[in-house]
């Protein structure tokens, strides 16, 4: 047998175990990092629409004030 194959062999069940705990917490790193990159947009979206129509509020408001 190959002494490289024996070498990896060696590592078994701990290094399988640490490399697949290992993938799953990158990919939920990964999944959590863009769920919150989005909830961040989408409350940026939010903020704007917000915005937009407390300033379309105050316009009206001061039309109201300016015709009474």
């Amino acid at each position: 047998m190959h002494p490289k194959r024996r070498q990896i062999g060696r590592l078994g069940i701990p290094f399988k175990l640490f490399f697949v705990f290992t993938v799953i917490l990158a990919i939920s790193y990964f999944t959590t990092s863009t769920l919150f990159i989005s909830i961040r947009d989408t409350v940026d979206i939010t903020r704007d629409i917000v915005k937009v129509r407390f300033e379309v509020l105050s316009i009206s408001q001061r039309m109201i004030d300016s015709l009474l």
